[in-house]
């Protein structure tokens, strides 16, 4: 049984949150960690490190310093990832006041780029005792057959734990799938094709469904709702976003819809932010500078309440 939602697009656009690591930043579960574990033995790490403005991102970086053919590299691959799900599943998952704000916004969906389970927690504390549950009890697909279901990327499956509550997609993959992570520069390369092929069976559905137009994958709220994106940095080496930001500027629809990025200023992004801009996204610094010492947990908690207030502004009911 296919699930999916309808909506009517020159009534009402989806509302609809992207949420990166930042909310939830651990250091346990750092990119450059694993990327050490993963590191030859005579590749001097430091060296991609001393000019942060020149830093190769983390994605290429992979590609650079490992032996993707080599089986025992791919093996410590494989280990490093289970000892990424194995301490996520012993974390003690703690209150965390972002995701409950965040889970009270009346959204119709969260996609997050994070592996972890975060969200999940937050609406069910007894969620970590499903993770080795092979029926995937909450989780669910828009596929309606067989051969449409997802094997390694996760374009049509996402998690729904309470009808209260909003859907939850994975798009970069869940640590209980670990063939689903997307880590490296392939990895990514390998999505947007997947991501190249949904969008071209798709036709010109996001032009002419505008009265019952179906949601089949994350990659149908990315282009048509209204997008608040908040602790996700959009860094240029995430190009499968970037291509769908292109995708969504070049969608001839007679609909409304907008994309809201959360970021505080700095030097560092003022160029990428200004880009942003230029391609029609509402840069959101909360007139909010990061300096030393600057509190990011401040700036969520407030940009958090600035998505409530806009979420309810276009849409006061909540409809899952």
């Amino acid at each position: 049984m296919s699930n999916t939602k309808e909506y009517n697009l020159t009534q009402r656009v989806p509302q609809v949150i992207l949420m990166g690591n930042g909310i939830v930043y651990r250091e346990e579960f750092e990119w450059t960690k694993l990327i050490e574990k993963l590191a030859k033995t005579d590749v001097d790490l430091s060296k991609y490190k001393k000019n942060k403005e020149l830093q190769v991102p983390n994605t290429i970086l992979t590609m650079a310093v490992t032996d993707c053919d080599n089986q025992e590299r791919h093996n410590t691959y494989i280990e490093c990832l289970d000892g990424l799900e194995n301490g996520i599943r012993k974390y003690p998952y703690a209150n965390n006041e972002k995701i409950n704000r965040i889970l009270q916004i009346p959204c119709d969906a969260i996609l997050t780029t994070n592996y972890t389970y975060e969200l999940e927690y937050g609406i069910l504390n007894s969620y970590i005792e499903f993770l080795n549950d092979k029926k995937r009890k909450y989780a669910k697909s828009t596929a309606q057959k067989d051969k449409e279901k997802d094997a390694k990327y996760l374009l049509r499956t996402y998690n729904k734990l309470n009808e209260n509550f909003p859907e939850i997609w994975h798009i970069h993959g869940e640590l209980r799938r670990k063939s689903s992570l997307i880590l490296s520069h392939d990895e990514y390369a390998h999505l947007v094709n997947k991501i190249l092929e949904y969008n071209k069976n798709r036709e010109n559905e996001y032009e002419t469904l505008k009265e019952n137009f179906e949601v089949k994958s994350w990659i149908d709220y990315f282009i048509v709702a209204d997008l608040y994106i908040i602790g996700y940095g959009l860094d240029y080496a995430e190009f499968d976003l970037w291509w769908l930001l292109n995708r969504r500027l070049n969608e001839k629809a007679s609909y409304q819809r907008e994309i809201y990025f959360y970021e505080p200023y700095s030097e560092a992004v003022k160029y990428k932010q200004r880009v942003l801009s230029d391609i029609g996204v509402h840069v959101e610094t909360l007139d909010m500078e990061k300096k030393e010492n600057f509190f990011y947990d401040e700036f969520y908690l407030r940009a958090i309440e600035n998505i409530a207030e806009k979420v309810r502004t276009k849409d006061g009911s909540f409809k899952v």
